[in-house]
């Protein structure tokens, strides 16, 4: 579990180096200024991230999205 974490934050800051916006539930965050908020989320076993990509297969967007069981 702990190495998929590092893969996806190692992945997440290399989409987001590359510009890829991210959000939160819908609301957009500046990587520059809470990118310790998006680390943390992307640790949070609530939240699921969707990578969204472009007719070229780059990541223009992150969406993490909270996941509600039922």
């Amino acid at each position: 579990m702990v190495i998929i974490c590092l893969k996806i934050k190692g992945y997440l800051t290399h989409c987001i180096e590359k510009g890829a916006k991210v959000s939160i539930g819908g609301i957009y965050l500046s990587p520059e200024k809470e990118m310790s908020k998006i680390l943390a989320v992307s640790e949070d076993s609530r939240y699921m991230p969707d990578f969204m990509e472009d007719r070229k297969g780059e990541v223009f967007e992150v969406r993490f999205d909270k996941v509600v069981y039922r």
